[in-house]
């Protein structure tokens, strides 16, 4: 049993349970560079301090979490990730962007948290906000570098270091809500971040699709890189505690086609992590020449298993990558704005 991060009820529910070995070999397997998957189970370890992690499902908020839940760190991110793509273009960009484009607000100050190399900022900037006005937060150098040239301001310290008294308009957080712990702590941030009436669009893995893979034999949602798993009710309890509403939520449009790609891929990592296979050869070969093709091939072979998956796939509603979120922080209202004060004033009559 353990408390929700989110909405702090007590639950149970068990979705698979992991050890830092088993983890491990899904990002590094042993067998491709022993080295690196042993520093990699000794930093997994070092984070959850206990020999095993384990998922649970809230059925109060229908969130879904990592127990004990602790995001990986930048020892972990350094040995579990060689290089992390970004992608250039997202569906959840063209949703903010159309958004963006349908507010009738003047937009003066932005943030985005986890920007990357810029790539979505790169598509606001000179159109809904100057460059000299777009600020960012990211920690890997060679990202760094690229946001500077952009004109924008990689703001130093990260997220901790930030106040109130200059806010922002709107925050954006692609694909990084689902790495954080400490959720009150971050939305508290956010809330007191955002001017009111301020934006806040947040998109994260869609749960759905991620219980359609592991219910149907493909890659497992693996702690510490995603510890968290959200829904729409989820985001708006979290929300709602720390005052900003949630206004809309929408999920990726499902393409069969996509599907089918990453689920082919997703298929061949997990078979890679049993020990001694031909898949798991392929894998610990992927750095040698010719490597990723001799991957992509084995992965292909395996792919005509997946067919049956496939097809319920397409029969399944709600499965899109993707949920996205916008929230909006509300404006005082005078009522409560003269409730706040009264307290105040009559200790100054005392």
């Amino acid at each position: 049993m353990a408390d929700c991060p989110v909405c702090h009820e007590v639950t149970g529910e068990v979705i698979f349970r992991v050890t830092p070995e088993e983890a491990a070999q899904q990002f590094v397997v042993a067998e491709s560079d022993p080295h690196r998957y042993a520093e990699l189970v000794d930093c997994i370890r070092r984070l959850w301090k206990q020999g095993h992690c384990v998922i649970r499902h809230c059925s109060h908020c229908s969130f879904s979490f990592a127990d004990p839940f602790i995001a990986g760190d930048k020892e972990f991110y350094n040995l579990a990730y060689a290089r992390p793509a970004h992608t250039i273009d997202k569906w959840s960009f063209q949703r903010t962007l159309s958004e963006l484009s349908s507010q009738d607000r003047k937009i003066e100050r932005v943030l985005e948290i986890g920007a990357g190399y810029g790539y979505f900022l790169d598509k606001i900037a000179g159109k809904f906000v100057p460059a000299s006005s777009i600020h960012a937060i990211e920690y890997h150098d060679e990202k760094i570098s690229r946001l500077r040239r952009q004109g924008y301001t990689v703001l130093d310290g990260g997220l901790p270091a930030l106040t109130d008294e200059d806010p922002f308009d709107a925050i954006f957080m692609f694909a990084v809500v689902e790495h954080m712990d400490d959720l009150d702590g971050l939305f508290g941030k956010l809330a007191r971040l955002l001017r009111p009436n301020g934006l806040l669009f947040i998109t994260v893995p869609n749960a759905a699709r991620i219980d359609f893979q592991e219910c149907h034999g493909s890659l497992r949602d693996m702690p510490p890189n995603h510890i968290g798993r959200w829904s729409p009710e989820a985001f708006r309890t979290v929300g709602a505690r720390h005052g900003v509403r949630l206004d809309k939520d929408e999920i990726e449009p499902f393409s069969l086609v996509a599907f089918a790609k990453k689920d082919t891929h997703y298929f061949y990592l997990l078979r890679s992590q049993d020990h001694g296979t031909i898949v798991n050869w392929s894998r610990s070969r992927r750095a040698k020449r010719f490597g990723k093709l001799l991957g992509k091939a084995v992965a292909g072979l395996n792919a005509p298993q997946r067919l049956p998956v496939w097809y319920e796939a397409w029969r399944t509603r709600g499965i899109g990558p993707t949920l996205w979120v916008m929230f909006h922080r509300d404006a005082p209202s005078v009522a409560s704005s003269v409730q706040m004060e009264q307290p105040a004033a009559a200790k100054l009559r005392v």
